[in-house]
């Protein structure tokens, strides 16, 4: 379905009822007066483009195909961040106020009923008059709640709105207090919100840095042309092919950062989780676990990328097993968390379940989990879930609370790592205005250096 769509995007899109019912799609109205406003200055900067450099009229010609291929993508991209930003606050408030609700009296439909209220006509309430008929309706497959929820978890996907919904599915078919883990719900996704909402500041600082760049070499660029054209007309390059291409080309290039910056901004913010690559994992693990001497260098490269790893995964996995904790000991709850656990911390998980059932007891399988790489965190958070396993019902509420509340500090810093990890693209095409510029740079260089040995010589 995505190759398709990637497929329909590249020309699909220069058909206009297409990209009219693509726009309407992101429930916003398209004016094909802007449109046509926009090609038109478009043009104007193309042509005034083409005259600063030179470029024959063909060579023109080639950019604004270019720019007429691109401009229906582009434009695209600007509703679909807008579509993706308001499907974020959606999600947030729908969390936050499902969670509230609940709290009132335990209830799932009457949850769903009070925050369907909340919302005003459009996908959210919709969608959520969608999961109250199906709950309604009482029939269904294998699981009422599960098979409801994942109408909400389909159209605002992500793992805190999975976590949200299963704990409240837990506590709908079990009973319990439910208080102490609304709390923990609620700060972490305030703490996610929160740092979305840095990550998308980040982004758009990431893409003013790279109009900026791409405007100061392109002015750069026509500094050096305007050198080239006081030349003498016998070295004159200006109407070589050669520099004609290379320009057309540089041009072409800064339209194709332009047009990846954007869509860097056209993302979704829900799915924001990097998915375990599994055969890395276990490739790394490998490695690792062998501690052949012959292979220091892969050996500690592998080493470290566990560590940035673990320092993403371990404060999720701990998370979800202080919710497993209200209503389950520590043993349970942990083996509850091994089948959905990410790839980096499975193979641990499960030799310590392996271990407990050997020494129940035993300090000595909390204590050994990923204790090759010598992580303080890890290892006060192992001994803290010991300390809950001991102390049996009466003080390990209070035990999970302390445990919840320095997790909140390692939750802060994985997303800060998330953060980095996403802002990674629009970091690198920062830097791509400056290789283009020298490209073009050291090709009207050595044309040049051409054109002046060639006559020397003559």
């Amino acid at each position: 379905m995505k190759k398709k769509r990637k497929k329909e995007h590249a020309w699909w899109l220069l058909n206009p009822k297409y990209l009219q019912k693509q726009i309407d799609g992101y429930g916003y109205y398209f004016s094909w007066g802007n449109y046509v406003i926009s090609l038109l200055i478009s043009f104007g900067g193309i042509f005034v483009c083409g005259r600063l450099f030179s470029l024959s009229w063909y060579m023109v010609m080639i950019l604004a195909v270019a720019w007429i291929i691109m401009l229906p993508g582009m434009l695209l991209n600007g509703y679909k961040n807008m579509y993706e930003h308001k499907k974020f606050l959606e999600a947030s408030d729908y969390m936050e106020q499902i969670l509230y609700s609940f709290q009132q009296e335990g209830k799932i439909l009457s949850a769903l009923r009070d925050t369907e209220s909340l919302f005003p006509e459009g996908r959210m309430r919709t969608t959520i008059g969608e999961t109250i008929a199906y709950i309604e309706q009482g029939t269904y497959e294998h699981d009422l709640y599960q098979e409801a929820f994942q109408k909400i978890e389909e159209q605002y996907p992500g793992r805190r709105m999975i976590a949200i919904h299963s704990f409240l599915r837990v506590i709908e078919k079990n009973g319990g207090d439910y208080r102490n883990g609304i709390r923990l719900l609620l700060a972490d996704k305030a703490l996610w919100v929160e740092n979305v909402l840095l990550l998308q500041e980040e982004k758009k600082r990431g893409r003013t840095r790279v109009i900026v760049a791409l405007l100061i070499t392109i002015l750069l660029a026509a500094v050096f042309h305007g050198v080239y054209r006081t030349m003498p007309e016998q070295y004159s390059i200006i109407n070589n092919s050669v520099t004609q291409i290379a320009t057309t080309c540089y041009f072409l290039l800064n339209m194709l950062i332009f047009r990846k910056a954007n869509q860097e901004l056209a993302k979704s913010w829900l799915e924001r989780e990097i998915e375990d690559d599994e055969k890395k994992v276990r490739e790394y693990w490998k490695i690792v676990t062998q501690k052949k001497k012959t292979y220091r260098l892969s050996y500690r490269i592998c080493y470290n990328w566990l560590i940035k790893e673990i320092n993403l995964r371990f404060p999720q996995w701990l998370m979800e097993l202080a919710l497993l904790l209200q209503g389950n000991n520590v043993q349970v709850a942990i083996s509850k968390t091994v089948t959905e656990a990410p790839t980096v911390l499975r193979p641990e998980l499960e030799k310590m379940i392996e271990k407990l059932k050997e020494q129940p007891e035993s300090m000595e399988p909390y204590m050994e989990f990923l204790n090759m790489f010598q992580l303080s965190y890890v290892q006060s958070a192992m001994k803290m879930l010991y300390a809950i396993s001991e102390s049996g019902n009466g003080d390990s509420q209070e035990q999970i609370q302390v445990m919840v509340q320095r997790n909140e500090k390692l939750l802060d810093q994985a997303e800060k790592i998330l953060n980095e990890r996403k802002l990674a693209g629009i970091t690198t095409i920062g830097y791509l205005p400056q290789i283009t510029i020298s490209f073009e740079m050291m090709i009207n260089m050595a044309v040049f250096m051409m054109v002046f040995l060639t006559k020397m010589s003559i």
